[in-house]
């Protein structure tokens, strides 16, 4: 069972108090990117295929705000949200 996004959203809300506007904004890009590789299987490695690094790039030079994580940050960040879930659920 997965956290839901607005669960993820609220734990790291609480986490994110101390940082800047541009770190919360780069945190909620992060969190947004692990909701979707977890709630549609994907591997972690997607993010660094180059298709996928592509479109990315283009996004984010709109907003110049996120750059992708690689595969060990976003399984680091999924193993957070799994302890977080474990310790929900006891």
């Amino acid at each position: 069972m997965l956290l839901n996004q607005s669960h993820w959203v609220c734990f790291l809300q609480k986490k994110e108090e101390k940082f800047s506007t541009s770190t919360k904004k780069r945190k909620k890009g992060e969190t947004l990117l692990a909701n979707w590789i977890a709630t549609s299987l994907r591997p972690f490695s997607i993010v660094e295929g180059p298709g996928f690094r592509d479109f990315v790039d283009f996004l984010c030079n709109l907003n110049k705000q996120f750059s992708i994580p690689g595969r060990k940050k976003v399984r680091n960040q999924l193993e957070s949200f799994e302890s977080l879930l474990i310790t929900h659920v006891k």
